[in-house]
């Protein structure tokens, strides 16, 4: 035949593999050891950063809120005790009004270290939060500390224990692995969900 022109179309079959973007995949346990209380995501549902995937009832949160009861009580009382000293401060030794100063400072300390502790779990508490509290005040803030307001709301007060860590979604994504079920018991060793932004 006479000779002509075309494009040419070459190719190489190969074995490929297709995978996340691995600054884009985030997996996912409880802080803390416990049971899982609440499922709220399954898999391939899209979720938004700050989700609650769910929730898990780990005893060392709830020992965490009641040492940052003590301690803010502890700190109500030191203060109260450098403020009556103070007032009387003529006819008070000045050692004792040191060693008044010295205790409120110490209260205060381990008030900043309970709540460290809560921070750790990734329940956040600022110190603008403790200002002008009362202990009642404070200890319904902290029954469900870190659990939004939507979820909150299908919570029972009386029913629900305070020691409820939830998991929460770092990013926007979709849920690509879960392994968890009501009831389960958790430790911090094990990846409970997978969440991936698979846009990319």
């Amino acid at each position: 035949e006479p000779v002509w022109t075309a494009p040419a179309v070459e190719f190489v079959a190969a074995p490929g593999e297709v995978g996340y973007d691995q600054s884009k995949v985030a997996h996912l346990s409880a802080r803390a050891p416990g049971s899982v209380w609440k499922v709220f995501k399954h898999l391939g549902q899209e979720v938004k950063a700050g989700d609650v995937l769910a929730l898990v009832d780990a005893a060392e949160v709830g020992k965490a809120k009641a040492e940052l009861l003590q301690a803010f009580a502890a700190l109500q009382l030191k203060e109260q005790a450098v403020a009556s000293i103070k007032e009387a401060a003529a006819s008070v030794p000045g050692t004792r009004v040191r060693e008044a100063e010295a205790a409120h400072r110490e209260a205060r300390i381990r008030l900043n270290a309970a709540r460290q502790a809560l921070v750790n779990l990734g329940l956040p508490l600022a110190l603008a939060d403790l200002q002008g509290q009362t202990a009642d005040r404070l200890e319904a803030r902290l029954h469900f500390l870190g659990i939004p307001a939507d979820v909150e709301r299908t919570l029972d007060p009386t029913s629900a224990t305070s020691n409820l860590l939830p998991l929460v979604a770092p990013m926007d994504g979709t849920i690509v692995s879960r392994e968890v079920a009501a009831g389960e018991v958790v430790d911090a060793a094990r990846i409970l969900f997978e969440v991936v932004d698979t846009r990319s």
